[in-house]
Parts: structure tokens; sequence; C-alpha cells
């Protein structure tokens, strides 16, 4: 989908109609305040991202021309979130002028019961390199 003329006609043209409509309208792709929602606000239309179910993340960067397809084995969706912004950061998805306004993304605090905050999560993507 990140590269619609490889799918075909048909095909490529639907994926290009899905992504714009992804990109353009964000809330309406996982609903407000959500990652997918927040990361291609952000991102302006430079990448798409759709959440699944148990830990799993899609996502597209069409001027890189890849697609990402991301399962966290214990379905934990803020590992999937965290990982998912991580690598794209890794592959230049995320540019440095972009990396400060999504530092909630990619590093998001951890609280704990007393709401006081006791870490952050992070991707360890030197593992990825």
């Amino acid at each position: 989908m990140a590269v619609p003329k490889t799918l075909g006609d048909k095909r490529g043209e639907a994926a290009q109609r899905l992504t714009a409509a992804m990109m353009a309208e964000p809330h309406m792709v996982a609903g407000r305040g959500r990652f997918c929602t927040r990361l291609m606000t952000i991102m302006d239309g430079a990448v798409f991202v759709k959440t699944g179910a148990e830990g799993v993340f899609i996502a597209g960067v069409p001027s890189l021309g890849l697609g990402i397809a991301l399962k966290i084995d214990d379905g934990a969706a803020r590992a999937s979130e965290v990982a998912t912004a991580g690598l794209l950061k890794l592959l230049g998805a995320i540019e440095e002028k972009n990396s400060e306004t999504l530092s909630a993304l990619l590093q998001p605090p951890l609280f704990n019961r007393a709401g006081t905050r006791v870490g952050e999560l992070r991707a360890h993507t030197t593992l990825l390199g």
C-alpha cells in the first residue's frame, strides 16, 4: 500500500484512495487521542499507521516506498506503539524537526498508581540497525 503502483491498476487506485483518506482524516482511523491519530496528525501525511488487535501495527511510508508490519508477542499496545514510532524514526520517516513534537510517542512516560512519573518506555532500535 505504500507503493500503490506495484498493486496493479484497480488495487493500486484503491490503495491510493484509502491511504490518502487515512492521512487526510487521521481521526477517522482510530479515534481522537489514539496513537494512530496522533502520529498521522503530527506527520501531516508523511506516514499512515493503523493498530490492530493484540499488539499488531502496520505503517506505510510512501516517500520511502516501505510498508511495515509489527507484532508484539504479549499483545501489549503500548509496546507496539513505541516500537512503531522507534522503527519509523530509525528508517528516517521521522525527521529530527518532528522528534521533539513526537517525544510523547517515542518515549511515553510511565506513572505509578499514585500518579508519580516512574520512568518511560523506549524502543531499543540499536538492535534493528
